[in-house]
């Protein structure tokens, strides 16, 4: 019975990615006067080109973890999907009263600094930095996770640290 609900959540899943997908791009051309985040502590942290590979893990881990959260536990289920549409909400609200970007480092000509040349050049504006849809999902995720009875041992472990790997390549 509940593999017979899988196309229904992916649609569902795809639904909801969309909707906050078209909310995070389209509030870009709402926003006017952005204002730069980056501190002085922020030039002190080395430029580890790789980690964007960890940065871009976020978007299957988002797409991927809900539906396996499905089968585990219905309720931890809604209550995560609850978090992030209400994420998905407030957050482009934010982004519009108080428009942010971050001053990228210039990069060089190594494999990893064209890789993340690549990840940059989809990012439309370089807006939407506070806050951040990468923190606070992972965080919604790592709350479910140590939430969610029927998910522990490796897989919690590797969830876990994924969300903290992407946290901190943020």
């Amino acid at each position: 019975m509940a593999t017979n609900m899988l196309p229904r959540l992916i649609i569902v899943e795809i639904v909801i990615l969309t909707v906050q997908a078209a909310l995070y791009v389209g509030c870009e051309y709402l926003q006017h006067n952005h204002r730069d985040v980056k501190r002085d502590i922020d030039d002190r942290i080395p430029l580890v080109p790789y980690s964007a590979f960890v940065y871009i893990m976020w978007f299957p881990l988002i797409a991927l973890y809900p539906i396996a959260l499905f089968f585990l536990s219905r309720y931890d289920y809604s209550v995560y999907q609850v978090s992030i549409i209400i994420c998905a909400l407030v957050s482009p609200i934010i982004y519009i009263i108080f428009p942010t970007t971050f001053e990228r480092p210039v990069l060089g000509n190594s494999n990893g600094e064209k890789f993340l040349s690549i990840v940059y050049s989809f990012d439309f504006k370089g807006s939407n930095c506070a806050p951040s849809m990468h923190c606070v999902q992972c965080f919604i995720i790592i709350i479910s996770v140590c939430t969610c009875p029927n998910l522990h041992g490796i897989a919690a472990l590797l969830i876990i640290c994924l969300c903290i790997g992407i946290i901190v390549s943020t």
